[in-house]
């Protein structure tokens, strides 16, 4: 193990270890197989983090709390981690952190963020003097003196440069920032994303389609459709106006006639796209959104029959429930595949398309395709 940057000796000697990411859901999904081993190998360290929603923003254009981001709640849910620093987004909540932070003297402190690096390199170092600090580098130009001079400071650093051009999935990104940190090695098995799912929720999912009048067992010829559409980077939504068009035309053939459709919309869009959908024809279309907890989604997920949606977390969410799944991605994103299972995808036909110009006759004719030559059945 003396290969790796955080020295075993270093590593079982701390009691405790800081984190810092800007880690999304999807980016969760696939980083924590190794938080997990990471504990698993080093039971004597207190694992906290931070979750920077900010993504490293300079700290005079932090105007709101993220106290209720949803990834909180299934940080919450890991046995791993000891503390999670919540309602950091806004300029007071990073003060706090950064203050709070300080006082627990941490040992040993990783910066996971590889957007804004030298930010993530700056708190760290005001977090601690003493403590080891590793950051990610790379792409700064030399004549940025103020960025290098926090980077400078970081006592290893990995640079990331050339690193993810030599991988082909993002587990294995993962995989490699792991291994050179704390020689925390996870075989491919192993890095297969997961969602643990309690019982309370399957049983929320299971109100809510009765609620929606959908019975598994009574309609077991009708799937169960899960549509989304949405994600935080316009690049990469379909409209509501297309949705609604795509499940008219879907709704058409044979493999689909009464099929039941779900399409998660942000709390906030649920009124625009409620009067979207009056006006077509199929009445077996449900809105959904996440109203208080992020395990609401993946376990409304988990009881469906398919999945179709764009490159985000849901994409991967299917995945990692094994629900079958027609993706709909960009050519400039081939690394953020789903890790495995069923599932098909719809590229755009040129790497500088959005998904907004993916054809829905292509969606269409994709995913009767996909039902028809797969060996599993609704």
């Amino acid at each position: 193990m003396s290969d790796q940057i955080v020295s075993y000796d270093l590593l079982k000697k701390s009691n405790k270890i800081l984190f810092l990411t800007h880690l999304a859901l999807g980016d969760f999904l696939y980083m924590q197989n190794y938080f997990k081993e990471f504990a698993r190998m080093y039971p004597n360290l207190k694992i906290d983090i931070w979750v920077d929603e900010g993504r490293g923003k300079n700290i005079f254009r932090r105007r709101a709390s993220k106290n209720n981001y949803i990834l909180y709640d299934w940080l919450d849910s890991c046995q791993y981690f000891n503390r999670i620093y919540k309602n950091v987004f806004g300029f007071f909540g990073l003060l706090n952190f950064l203050n709070l932070a300080k006082k627990e003297k941490y040992p040993i402190i990783i910066s996971l963020g590889t957007l804004n690096r030298h930010r993530y390199a700056k708190y760290c170092c005001k977090i601690s003097k003493d403590g080891f600090k590793v950051g990610f580098v790379g792409g700064t130009k030399k004549i940025n003196f103020i960025k290098n001079h926090y980077l400078k400071k970081l006592n290893e650093k990995i640079d990331l440069s050339n690193l993810q051009k030599k991988f082909t999935h993002i587990s294995d990104v993962n995989a490699s920032w792991f291994q050179q940190l704390f020689g925390v090695k996870c075989d491919k098995a192993q890095r297969k994303p997961f969602i643990n799912i309690s019982q309370e929720w399957i049983i929320y999912a299971k109100l809510k389609f009765l609620k929606w009048n959908i019975n598994k067992q009574k309609l077991r010829n009708n799937k169960i459709v899960f549509i989304n559409a949405i994600a935080k980077n316009i690049k990469r939504c379909w409209s509501m106006e297309k949705v609604a068009k795509f499940i008219s035309i879907l709704s058409l053939k044979q493999d689909f006639y009464n099929a039941n459709y779900i399409i998660n919309v942000m709390p906030d869009q649920y009124k625009e796209f409620e009067n979207t959908i009056k006006n077509y024809s199929t009445k077996r279309i449900f809105l959904f959104t996440v109203e208080s907890n992020f395990f609401q989604l993946p376990s409304i997920i988990s009881l469906c029959d398919l999945v179709i949606s764009v490159e985000t977390s849901v994409m991967h969410f299917a995945s990692a429930l094994n629900i079958p799944l027609v993706a709909l991605m960009r050519q400039k994103s081939p690394e953020w595949i789903p890790f495995d299972g069923k599932f098909c995808i719809v590229f755009s036909k040129k790497r500088k398309d959005w998904i907004k110009d993916i054809l829905i006759d292509d969606v269409v004719k994709t995913t009767t395709l996909f039902v028809k030559n797969q060996e599993f059945t609704f």
